[in-house]
């Protein structure tokens, strides 16, 4: 990959370090010492050398770093996999209908060092690898962009949802650090035409907009109240169940 120059406004310019020698470009092999140190800066996780080693150098990962000169000042790792790769708590972000080759991009990595946030330095590296993963370039299949955040990090999660990134789960006591345990969450961004899977309401409401049926909304409201009487029959198992159930159907028969 050529380097890539990233515009930076004028008025950040005045703002912050000098920045006009800015690059950016793949990792490389002789990056390891600094992929390291930027790591060990910004994540509270450890990674192992090999990790570090394959990251500059696997031709699998989409990595983009950003040099000012010749130092690190952000990077951004990506992978794209297979939809069955999936760890079982991050499953759930493509329906029953996507095709068998559907690919999926996680990133692993993506951040900036203290003195040069402000910069929009990490909008420009997520920008790129959205408009690579939109062109094709890294894999046609793929269908979505998902990673792991922490719950508590409210700069990071306000980040992500202005890139266009959705919640799709909360993960309690994903992280591990130095014994606590805290939650994560897992966002996701569709691309290349794809959609969340429907929910059980979306497809009621698909199929009452589609049927020509005069009698249509009725029986789905039917459909709708046997569930969720069932439900409420099962929440509370006693004698006053029926008139309790009368009350909260006629409440949303007329809501």
């Amino acid at each position: 990959m050529e380097p890539v120059f990233i515009g930076i406004p004028d008025e950040l310019l005045d703002a912050g370090p000098n920045l006009n020698d800015i690059v950016t470009r793949r990792l490389e092999p002789n990056d390891f010492e600094q992929v390291k140190h930027v790591c060990a800066q910004l994540f509270p996780i450890e990674y192992s050398d090999p990790w570090f080693r394959d990251v500059c150098s696997n031709p699998q990962y989409f990595t983009l770093g950003v040099f000012r000169g010749a130092e690190l000042i952000a990077m951004l790792v990506a992978a794209v996999r297979h939809h069955s790769k999936i760890n079982y708590e991050d499953d759930g972000f493509l329906g029953f209908w996507f095709p068998s080759n559907a690919h999926v991009t996680y990133i692993l990595s993506l951040g900036v060092l203290q003195p040069y946030r402000r910069l929009r330095l990490a909008s420009s590296l997520l920008r790129s690898l959205v408009n690579h993963v939109s062109s094709g370039e890294l894999n046609p299949s793929v269908r979505c962009i998902f990673l792991h955040a922490q719950a508590n990090n409210s700069a990071g999660i306000a980040f992500y949802y202005r890139h266009g990134f959705r919640m799709h789960r909360l993960l309690r006591h994903y992280y591990h650090f130095e014994g606590e345990a805290g939650d994560g969450i897992c966002f996701v961004r569709y691309v290349n035409g794809a959609k969340p899977p429907m929910s059980c309401w979306d497809v009621v409401l698909y199929i009452a907009s589609h049927c020509r049926c005069p009698h249509s909304a009725r029986v789905l409201s039917d459909f709708v109240l046997h569930h969720v009487r069932t439900a409420w029959q099962q929440l509370y198992p006693s004698p006053r169940q029926d008139t309790l159930w009368a009350g909260a159907a006629n409440n949303l028969l007329t809501a």
